[in-house]
């Protein structure tokens, strides 16, 4: 008797797992947040401003990128969770 096609465990390659890895996420160019260069600035040290500025282009953009994977809306969710928790607790 055979196996059917399909099934775990046969000789059918739909039931392998797959070996292709997720698409990593595509990077956009995130627009600047700074409405002026760096050259404009009265500042003495541009270059720790320069690089004040690319951790905070960096962070705006881990906040904001992805909206499955943003710090956005990890926060937004942990807060409604925190919400419902606190909601059906005080119900009791």
């Amino acid at each position: 008797m055979t196996e059917p096609q399909g099934v775990a465990g046969s000789d059918d390659t739909a039931a392998a797992p797959s070996a292709k890895a997720a698409p990593a996420v595509p990077e956009r160019q995130h627009p600047s947040i700074f409405h002026y260069p760096i050259d404009a600035c009265d500042v003495s040290d541009k270059a720790s401003l320069e690089a004040f500025r690319d951790k905070l282009q960096h962070w705006s953009e881990l906040f904001e990128r992805d909206p499955d994977a943003s710090l956005a809306g990890q926060f937004a969710d942990m807060m409604w969770f925190d919400i419902a928790w606190r909601t059906a607790n005080e119900a009791r």
